[in-house]
């Protein structure tokens, strides 16, 4: 019994230096994890962090330094096998910023101290459905992402990911990069504007490739097919070929989407352009990327998420914003005019 006592101790430090980090999509809010990844670990540097992930974004946190080990949330949402493994893990504390139902069926059968990223749901949807705005500041996930375990403050700084490698050679005139889709049609610049950007551009000198996933192949093949002076690298979801791409642009055109974050963890200038979202919601990119939005509407933002159709019939939130003006703004950035 005495040889016993002094196992407990070991057990106990074992446990205080391991941590689960919980986030299981999309890729913008995966993404955004780094960026407490990186001030968490700065704030304890001996702890280590594993991360809990679904298979599709997993991508965007290799060769990560603040990560141990990454586990892989089920497709099949069978998670018996998956919660055996992390119990046998012995946690000290979990780190829960996906915070619904399915991370809280993870983190209550798990033997760990659990902090929660909390939402402002309340604010979201008064906004959203009455335009009452109970927020009080711009506060960004990253920040609230910070504030879910105390003691870690948020540095400022971008996310980070550490993936972006392609063979792909950058031209020699100014490169931009267009990534034109999203998940929600509210979130999309449309994709004739898109196209007239395009041309505006590669007129006047200027290279622009498109990017992104699978489900961005349609809209990136009517862009390179009606301008063969774009070059089309979409591909099948392989998001470090996607984050190389953006990686050797000189500037950025994207929608409120996962590509963007990742433009700004690659710490790319250029322009977001937000539709039925807003600031308050506190995904705006942190690092260069400068958001271009219609702030004169009433209707906004008629999500948070994202809409399959405008609510109004006439999508202002988008169509106002000219490809003209994206146009200008690109090129006093790459000509170096304020």
């Amino acid at each position: 019994m005495i040889k016993n006592k002094n196992i407990f101790p070991i057990l106990n430090e074992i446990k205080k230096n391991k941590c689960l980090v919980i986030r299981l999509s999309s890729l913008g809010d995966v993404i955004i994890t780094t960026a407490f990844l990186r001030c968490f670990k700065n704030k304890h540097p001996d702890l280590q962090v594993d991360f809990l992930v679904k298979e599709q974004y997993a991508d965007v946190l290799k060769f990560n330094p603040n990560i141990n080990r990454v586990f892989i949330y089920p497709a099949d949402n069978k998670t018996e096998n998956l919660i055996k493994n992390l119990k046998n893990e012995n946690y000290g504390e979990i780190i829960d910023l996906q915070n619904n139902f399915r991370s809280r069926s993870l983190t209550s059968k798990l033997n760990a101290r659990i902090y929660s990223y909390k939402k402002p749901s309340l604010k979201k949807f008064l906004l959203v459905n009455f335009k009452i705005n109970l927020y009080t500041g711009i506060k960004t996930v990253l920040q609230m992402y910070c504030e879910a375990r105390p003691g870690v403050k948020y540095d400022g700084a971008p996310p980070e990911i550490y993936c972006a490698g392609t063979d792909i050679i950058k031209p020699k005139n100014k490169l931009v990069v267009l990534c034109p889709g999203s998940k929600h049609f509210s979130k999309m610049w449309p994709e004739k504007y898109y196209l007239e950007l395009s041309k505006m551009l590669t007129s006047n000198g200027f290279s622009v490739f498109v990017t992104g996933g699978s489900s961005d192949k349609q809209i990136c093949n009517y862009i390179s097919e009606n301008n063969p002076e774009v070059k089309d690298y979409s591909n099948n979801n392989v998001l470090s070929e996607t984050a190389g791409v953006i990686n050797i642009a000189d500037a950025v055109v994207c929608n409120d989407s996962g590509l963007m974050h990742i433009a700004s963890a690659l710490g790319r200038k250029g322009f977001a352009v937000f539709g039925s979202s807003v600031r308050e919601f506190g995904f705006a990119p942190a690092g260069n990327l400068e958001i271009v939005e219609n702030v004169n509407l009433k209707c906004r933002p008629c999500s948070h998420t994202g809409k399959s159709a405008c609510p109004k019939k006439h999508f202002k939130c988008m169509k106002e914003i000219l490809p003209e003006i994206i146009f200008e703004k690109l090129n006093n950035l790459l000509n170096g005019k304020n």
